[in-house]
């Protein structure tokens, strides 16, 4: 049995970084989310977005999250969550 949450980070598995951000206008209100997935040479290798129609903010934000982990692939799932996309 593995002791840790995640796997070892020394391992030769690709790593992914994914950026992810959510919000809606108003609080419900019209919602939707975003999010770029690079690969470790910080190359575009995804980008995810849905309008979530009248929603809560939260709603959005964690949609982001878990676009991300549902992702176009499993490439997708071995993505590390980074929240809010930086400027």
């Amino acid at each position: 049995m593995n002791d840790t949450l995640f796997s070892d980070p020394t391992s030769n598995a690709e790593q992914y970084t994914a950026h992810c951000d959510g919000g809606s206008r108003g609080n419900p209100g019209p919602s939707g989310y975003g999010a770029v997935i690079e690969d470790s040479k910080g190359r575009i290798v995804a980008e995810l977005s849905e309008f979530l129609g009248i929603r809560t903010n939260n709603f959005a934000e964690y949609s982001g999250l878990l676009g991300c982990c549902a992702g176009p692939s499993n490439t997708a799932r071995s993505a590390c969550a980074s929240s809010p996309t930086p400027s």
